[in-house]
């Protein structure tokens, strides 16, 4: 008599299991961060605002001289955050041991205009969140 062979039920792997939870646990994370950052969000607008309704009222300062400040600091702690993002980024290029000259060039090339392209997009962005900080003053 000849045996069938019945097929067992495959067992999820642990591997699969272990990258779900690790997976699940990062979206939790994620969510805790977000909720954090929110929270400080809110915290130092708080603080700004009672800040703002000292100096103004206590002080004596005009709301004119503040908002200048404001738009000031605001401008160069942005030009600093994005100039700083821009330059602390890591080269990417080609591994020079196993190139050929031509193809080096070429990339250096297409990192040059990579990188005039960026300067001139982070001169648009602080343009526009200038004259965007401006129109909540006015």
């Amino acid at each position: 008599m000849l045996r069938t062979q019945t097929s067992t039920p495959s067992k999820p792997q642990p591997d699969r299991r272990r990258a779900q939870s690790v997976d699940a646990n990062e979206q939790r994370l994620k969510r805790y961060e977000t909720f954090l950052w929110l929270c400080a969000w809110y915290l130092t607008s708080l603080g700004t605002l009672l800040l703002n309704k000292i100096i103004l009222t206590e002080r004596g300062v005009s709301s004119q001289a503040l908002g200048a400040c404001q738009m000031l600091s605001t401008a160069l702690l942005g030009a600093a955050k994005v100039w700083w993002s821009s330059s602390s980024q890591p080269e990417r290029g080609p591994n020079r041991s196993s190139v050929d000259l031509e193809a080096l060039s070429q990339a250096e090339q297409r990192t040059e205009e990579s990188t005039n392209a960026q300067r001139s997009d982070v001169r648009a962005t602080l343009v526009a969140l200038g004259a965007l900080r401006g129109l909540t003053v006015v």
